[in-house]
């Protein structure tokens, strides 16, 4: 059996949501504005201690 290679390396990673929802009223007296938004959001960078320990910070 061969000796393992070695600790694995994290590449790239990346996290999100795609289309997320978010409404906001504006209310102005008897007026009211409505704003609908279909959001996507994608995080990237740094996430080792994430996944290596399940620190969110």
């Amino acid at each position: 059996m061969p000796a393992p290679a070695g600790p694995a390396v994290l590449g790239q990673n990346q996290y999100g949501k795609a289309e997320c929802r978010v409404v906001k009223v504006s209310r102005e007296g008897a007026t009211h504005h409505l704003k609908d938004l279909n959001v996507s959001v994608a995080l990237s960078g740094g996430m080792t201690d994430v996944h290596l320990v399940g620190s969110n910070a």
